[in-house]
């Protein structure tokens, strides 16, 4: 699970690594690629965020509430007003507004922050399985997929992304969170030519789709977010293996804080670029590294913030009383 967490979190920061320069007309070899992985990385990430959510999800509410989702959505809220503060007056990154208006901050249960949102969609996604809990699984798993086609296929639209991501999402938790044990009993199985044969059909199949341009068509991204998921988790399998490749487990372990601070990173630097983009631009062997070079800044600072900011608990997670608070101490 941390090899894929790992894979899926450096796709995510690739992802914005390519979109946000784009916006001053950088990296522009790399756009195709993102979109085509568009069906791969979030399928993949709550896939693995629902590997080990099945205790906390069918235990009591009081304990699920106190154990994970009071801690989401805290960070949802915090990292959201820190988006807030730094972002409010920032300059616009090509024709995109970087900032959050503040009845936006106001409006955040309703209409989540386009960076912080997968943080959110963990919350309610324990608070769906916790309500569905005592329906049959195909049953749930039947009604995500349901939600998922009626916004693949444009039948639901709520106008802000991230709550269309959040829908689309559901399902890969609500699949893993009941297919977890089996999941992890067939991974001593996967060989070599799993991985790459697995990786090769998706491959395939998503740049048919791209270039078909059919990817509204219903149940064809759902399907193809399955065939991402079953190659990410056999790449992941494979690596696990490979004693050379441990950074891969060990970046796994730490996602939540390159998810939440790689941002202000890439940001950061696309802001300092935006003056020179048009020379920087003509510069053809770094216009094509960069997306690579701001993966490699952006994951290594956001690890350094998470090291640097240990003695500060509260920004990674919910404050907690003291246990004498708590309980009475034993004398």
């Amino acid at each position: 699970m941390d090899v894929a967490k790992g894979i899926a979190i450096v796709l995510v920061v690739g992802f914005h690594a390519v979109v946000f320069p784009a916006n001053l007309g950088l990296a522009q070899q790399w756009r195709g690629l993102a979109s085509v992985l568009d069906t791969f990385r979030m399928p993949l990430f709550f896939f693995t965020s629902g590997l080990f959510a099945a205790k906390a999800a069918h235990g009591p509410l009081l304990h699920l509430w106190s154990t994970r989702v009071a801690r989401l959505l805290w960070l949802f809220v915090l990292w959201s007003v820190i988006w807030f503060v730094v972002f409010y007056a920032a300059p616009p990154l090509g024709t995109s507004r970087i900032g959050q208006r503040l009845d936006e901050l106001a409006l955040l249960f309703i209409s989540p922050n386009q960076n912080t949102w997968y943080v959110y969609a963990l919350a309610v996604y324990f608070l769906v399985a916790w309500a569905l809990r005592r329906l049959p699984a195909a049953i749930q798993i039947g009604l995500a997929a349901v939600l998922a086609v009626s916004i693949d296929t444009g039948l639901l639209n709520a106008t802000n992304g991230a709550v269309d991501r959040m829908g689309q999402g559901l399902v890969w938790f609500m699949v893993a969170l009941h297919f977890g044990p089996q999941v992890r009993a067939l991974a001593p199985r996967v060989r070599w030519w799993h991985a790459v044969l697995a990786l090769l059909v998706y491959g395939l199949c998503a740049g048919l789709v791209d270039v078909a341009g059919v990817k509204g068509v219903p149940f064809v991204r759902l399907a193809l977010a399955a065939l991402a998921v079953l190659a990410g988790c056999t790449i992941a399998i494979i690596i696990s293996r490979v004693t050379a490749l441990d950074w891969v487990r060990a970046l796994g372990r730490r996602t939540l804080g390159v998810y939440l601070v790689h941002f202000y990173v890439i940001l950061g630097v696309c802001l300092l670029l935006a003056p020179v983009a048009a020379q920087v631009a003509q510069w053809r062997a770094l216009d094509l590294m960069l997306p690579v070079l701001l993966i490699a800044l952006a994951v290594s600072v956001s690890l350094a913030v998470r090291h640097l900011t240990r003695g500060l608990p509260w920004l990674w997670d919910r404050p907690r009383r003291r246990r004498s608070e708590v309980t009475p101490a034993v004398r």
